[in-house]
């Protein structure tokens, strides 16, 4: 715990217990009145919807990574930087480095436990230490991987464009995304998709959401109903840091399932 010359860490610890993990998760208060909220939404709408409004987006991630690239201090203020990689929307180049978002808390948490690795109701060994492993903040320590809650207005802020990938698109643009390219600006490469987008916008917006599909859709399907998603970009992501309302650090106790009574002869 802070020492008493320190102010309180504003960091929330949550231990997860249960015989699986959605188990876990829905036996938790918060996470489950979080997860319900994400749920809220009109059914079948994208993210431009007025139901999208008020609902949280959150940022999940492997502490350890986290306080090597930023430290506790960026955690603590939300303070996400944008990287490049791979992914299933945004072409991996320095010119574009983007930060994803979610809006069900389970989704990003269930990214940071298993990443690239499978999805499991009972996490692995690596999974599993992740959960378990303490990590210092300062005088004090925390335990588990990290869920950064923001409440940005959506589906743009004032002044700032957005995109949604039509749905059924999104094979398409992920495969136009995956074609190696040599270098390019934000502009050069949204205009690789202009089949998809028709040049709606100049450039790569600042906020672009698309859904699960695919192999994703069909291993997240069992734990959420909420499979929206968005890529923040240059002013995007400052919109993102400027709306943090929490962190939370969370760890997990596994608990053995009880067996199911059997009557008797």
């Amino acid at each position: 715990q802070p020492s008493a010359n320190t102010e309180p860490c504003p960091i929330i610890q949550l231990q997860l217990e249960g015989s699986t993990i959605l188990e876990a998760w829905n036996r938790n208060l918060e996470t489950r009145a979080m997860e319900q909220l994400a749920n809220s939404h009109e059914r079948n709408a994208d993210p431009n919807h007025f139901s999208f409004r008020a609902l949280p987006v959150y940022h999940g991630t492997d502490a350890s990574v986290q306080l090597a690239f930023q430290g506790a201090e960026s955690m603590r203020r939300g303070m996400l930087y944008g990287f490049s990689a791979e992914d299933q929307v945004a072409p991996r180049q320095p010119s574009l480095p983007i930060v994803w978002t979610g809006f069900s808390p389970l989704r990003c948490f269930l990214w940071a436990v298993f990443k690239s690795d499978v999805l499991q109701p009972v996490p692995g060994p690596g999974a599993e230490t992740k959960l378990k492993t303490p990590w210092k903040c300062g005088d004090h320590e925390h335990v588990g991987v990290l869920l950064l809650k923001f409440q940005p207005s959506l589906p743009s802020a004032p002044g700032e464009a957005n995109y949604t990938i039509p749905p059924g698109r999104e094979a398409e643009w992920t495969h136009i995304a995956r074609i190696p390219t040599e270098g390019g600006t934000p502009e050069t490469l949204w205009r690789r998709f202009a089949s998809i987008h028709r040049n709606v916008l100049p450039t790569w917006p600042p906020i672009l959401h698309c859904r699960e599909y695919g192999a994703q859709l069909s291993m997240l399907s069992p734990y959420i109903k909420q499979f929206w998603r968005t890529v923040w970009f240059g002013a995007g992501i400052l919109t993102l840091q400027a709306s943090h309302r929490a962190t939370y650090s969370i760890s997990l106790v596994m608990t053995r399932q009880e067996a199911t009574p059997t009557e008797k002869d």
